[in-house]
Formats: C-alpha cells, sequence, structure tokens
C-alpha cells in the first residue's frame, strides 16, 4: 500500500497523508479531477479545512465540518465535498478517499471504502510493506 504526504506546512502539528494507487495517484486528486470549475470554491474551502487541520489540529474545525463519521472514521467537508481520514499515532492522519455528497444521506458503500482502505493500512503497516512518499508528484 502506498501513501504520500499531501502537503507541508510550517509549524504543522499534524502531517496529513493520502491513500494512493500503486501509481501514487491519490484519492484526493482524483476527488480534484471530478470537480468542475463551478465547484472551485468548494475546493478552496476544503484545502483551507486540510491546512488547518494540519496546523491546529481536527478539534479545531468547528462541529459539521469535521467530525466522526462511523467508529475510527471521520470526515472533513466543504460543501458537498467529503474527505474521509482516521488517526494514526504521532499525530498523523491518513485521508482514505474523498467523494461528492449527492444526497442526504453519506452513503454507505464510501464508509465502507474508507474502512476497507484504513484495514489495509493498517496491515501493510504491521507487515512493514507500507510505502510512505513525502512529496507529491505534481
Amino acid at each position: 500500500m502506498n501513501i504520500a504526504k499531501i502537503e507541508t506546512y510550517p509549524r504543522e502539528r499534524f502531517h496529513i497523508f493520502a491513500y494512493c494507487d500503486n501509481e501514487g495517484y491519490s484519492e484526493i486528486d482524483r476527488l480534484v479531477e471530478e470537480c468542475d470549475n463551478s465547484q472551485s470554491k468548494s475546493i478552496e474551502k476544503l484545502a483551507a479545512t486540510i491546512e488547518r487541520v494540519a496546523l491546529h489540529g481536527p478539534k479545531s474545525i468547528a462541529g459539521p465540518r469535521c467530525h466522526q463519521i462511523d467508529g475510527e472514521i471521520f470526515q472533513i467537508r466543504a460543501d458537498h465535498l467529503r474527505v474521509f481520514w482516521f488517526y494514526d499515532e504521532g499525530n498523523i492522519i491518513i485521508c482514505t478517499h474523498g467523494f461528492i455528497k449527492r444526497c442526504k444521506k453519506t452513503p454507505k458503500n464510501e464508509i465502507k471504502k474508507a474502512n476497507r482502505i484504513m484495514r489495509k493500512y493498517f496491515e501493510s503497516k504491521k507487515r512493514g510493506t507500507l510505502e510512505v512518499k513525502e512529496e507529491r508528484d505534481e
């Protein structure tokens, strides 16, 4: 399994990584590509929220913008954009994937996907097969 550092911020308290496919392409990058020009403000809000989490921690984000969604899975939201994530030790946050929420309830398949990625992450870490890229390919 591969993960990549999302961004490095001066004085960051939390280190945020994203799950990547075998080619090193993250699900967060896929979400951004899926969005059209009308969603650019939402992407900016999402990026600002992720930066705030890195600098000040998830608890610095008020209420529904950053909260627990299922078990150990949390979400960051900006308008209709969602990013699921979980904690690892040492102030590490792993973003599993993002999606555009198109209905009132969070789709169960998205929650299952986040849990599946989390299990895969911890299994890879335990086996010593987790690959970490400190720099994202832009």
